[in-house]
């Protein structure tokens, strides 16, 4: 489980947050994705394996890396893109030139 759009959504007053921001919950991938779940999965494709290492004893860590593997391709492609896409948005508005 991710602290994505459907978590944020069950926190918020009426679960209105996501779908006031233009967000749909259930969409993986694409601009009406949660950008936090899409950050959470591009974070984790690239730094699996030091995760795998360094998460031994952790129980969590290594059901979200299975879930990480059974991405199609496509779909950790397009959210690659779209990660990046997010982390140069917040640049530029974090440090305007």
């Amino acid at each position: 489980m991710t602290l994505g759009c459907s978590c944020l959504n069950r926190m918020a007053t009426a679960g209105t947050a996501a779908t006031v921001a233009g967000i749909i919950p259930k969409v993986a991938v694409g601009g009406a994705a949660c950008p936090f779940t899409q950050l959470y999965w591009n974070f984790l494709s690239r730094y699996r394996q030091q995760l795998r290492g360094n998460f031994r004893g952790n129980r969590r860590m290594p059901l979200q890396l299975e879930s990480l593997d059974r991405k199609e391709d496509v779909e950790m492609r397009a959210i690659g893109r779209r990660a990046e896409k997010l982390k140069a948005e917040m640049s530029v508005r974090s440090y305007p030139r």
